[in-house]
């Protein structure tokens, strides 16, 4: 795609649409009464974004607003960004408080939004920007952030922020540094631990990425020098180095994992999801298609793999179009989506901001419809709560709101999903630890996971943390080792629906077993 498709929330919430903003009247009522033909009620996701740089999030009384706007739509879930810039806007957090000044002092916007829209039958997803950081001329004020000790001026492993292939550091982490995956999953894994959200959306899942070789991301420090150690390279991996490729997808593959294991050993009812990228102008055919695409190739983002292997249960793909210049790569997009959920679910995300009324009733209208093969979504979520209607001005528009209301006629309950509410398999996590040898032991190394009732032996790696999991195993109890044949544990039951935690701790580090 064009990379003008390639749009953050940061200048999503600068761009100004010059789609033409509908008149408000009578008149617009009557023809949103025709272009808005109820739809039957059935289980389905009716998603919101809702951004915080905006006013909806800040105050009792915008959240108050914000709830009653959404259940005017018939909303059932709304995914509100709760982090940005490496600060939270929840109090009960590992890290500083948002500064903004529009937040009274002593509210707590997350807990307060749970607690009012679970009382309109609303999910409540906390929405996680994952890699943005701190970005600002002037530091944080609070001397806890991260940035003082991990920021641009920072060296070595210490050194957070990713790099360009030629040099250009930019607020961004990078996933390839080990100390960023430690962080990150322990930041993200907090949060259920203190609020009852329903789910936790991953955005900026991801490297980051843009056109032209400065915008090719990776080169941190740290990552480079743990790429080397484990592919026995040296120096600066080339551009095109295909090796260097893997292992950028590998550490936001294994973040996620962390992440998913981590959250369901604290509430195995809490939903873990991605946003996901959709940037090309025709969207894949086949999976093998999917590694052609732009999120794969320079976002380093394989989310059709997280969804095949179980370590996330919504996909919501940003498929932003506009519906009157890209409606056939929307259509692509979506067919695509329909048919390569693996057991898990998607949410189409569309971009509202893009389009008049008219352009979404019609986009949600094919989302919801079946694919060729008979396949369906699980819902739409839509981009956003705060930019509506196609419209110049970023504000919600009730006008919106209303019309949503009128076509999806009814309240409907959000899907179930079997594998959280009647679970047939379980999983297993821990970490692989040394009490001696180098600090990287534990590094990309082989655990072997041996299941009692077929003696069959499967291999695992740990993350750059150490950290190793697998999901969806079938009832039965499991031993783990360094060695096949050589098992460090005692064969302990994995029951479904829970993350049974195994835990190596070993004295030193032995010969290395061949890393899968």
């Amino acid at each position: 795609m064009a990379p003008a498709r390639r749009l953050n929330f940061e200048r999503i919430m600068t761009t100004q649409s010059n789609r033409r903003r509908c008149s408000c009247g009578m008149a617009i009522l009557v023809i949103l009464a025709v272009l808005f033909v109820p739809a039957a009620a059935a289980q389905e996701y009716r998603a919101f974004w809702v951004n915080a740089n905006t006013d909806a999030f800040k105050t009792p009384e915008s959240v108050d607003r914000m709830v009653e706007d959404l259940a005017l739509a018939r909303c059932n879930a709304i995914f509100m960004q709760v982090r940005s810039r490496a600060t939270s806007f929840y109090r009960n957090s590992l890290e500083p408080f948002t500064e903004d000044p529009a937040v009274p002092p002593g509210f707590d916007p997350l807990a307060y939004l749970i607690e009012r829209a679970h009382r309109r039958g609303i999910e409540v997803h906390a929405w996680v920007p994952v890699t943005p950081f701190w970005n600002r001329d002037q530091p944080p004020k609070d001397p806890r952030h991260p940035w003082f000790l991990h920021g641009p001026q920072a060296i070595g492993d210490d050194m957070w922020m990713t790099v360009s292939n030629l040099g250009k550091t930019i607020a961004y982490v990078d996933p390839g540094n080990s100390g960023v995956i430690q962080y990150l999953a322990d930041v993200i894994v907090d949060i259920p631990r203190h609020y009852n959200i329903d789910g936790i959306h991953l955005d900026y899942i991801r490297y980051p990425a843009g056109t032209g070789a400065a915008f090719d991301f990776g080169w941190n420090p740290g990552a480079v020098a743990r790429f080397n150690r484990l592919t026995g390279s040296s120096g600066q991996p080339a551009r095109n180095d295909a090796k260097f490729a893997d292992f950028r997808r590998r550490q936001v593959t294994d973040l996620v994992r962390q992440i998913y294991l981590r959250t369901l050993a604290i509430r195995p009812s809490i939903k873990v999801s991605a946003a996901l990228i959709t940037w090309n102008d025709r969207g894949p055919v086949t999976r093998q298609d999917f590694s052609k695409t732009d999120g794969y190739i320079y976002c380093f983002q394989d989310w059709p793999k997280w969804l095949e292997e179980g370590i996330i249960d919504l996909g919501i793909p940003m498929s932003y179009f506009d519906e009157t210049q890209h409606r056939a790569a929307l259509d692509s997009w979506i067919e695509f989506e329909k048919d390569h959920q693996y057991g898990r679910g998607i949410l189409v995300g569309l971009g509202i901001y893009m389009n008049p009324i008219a352009g979404t009733r019609e986009q949600i209208r094919r989302a919801l419809a079946p694919s060729n093969a008979g396949n369906r979504l699980l819902g739409v979520d839509l981009f956003s709560y705060n930019f509506t209607n196609g419209g110049a001005a970023p504000v919600p528009n009730r006008e919106f709101f209303q019309a949503a209301g009128n076509w999806f006629a009814n309240a409907t309950a959000v899907p179930e999903l079997l594998w959280k509410t009647r679970p047939r398999t379980g999983h297993l996590y821990g970490w692989l630890q040394f009490r001696e040898g180098p600090k990287w032991a534990n590094d990309t190394a082989t655990i072997y996971l041996q299941r009692a009732s077929t003696r069959e032996v499967r291999a695992i790696a740990t993350d750059a943390t150490g950290f190793f999991g697998a999901v969806d195993l079938p009832p039965d109890s499991y031993r783990l080792g360094l060695k096949s044949g050589t098992w460090l544990t005692k064969f302990r039951r994995v029951d479904p629906g829970m993350a049974v935690l195994f835990n190596l701790l070993q004295t030193r580090l032995t010969r290395a077993e061949p890393r899968p």
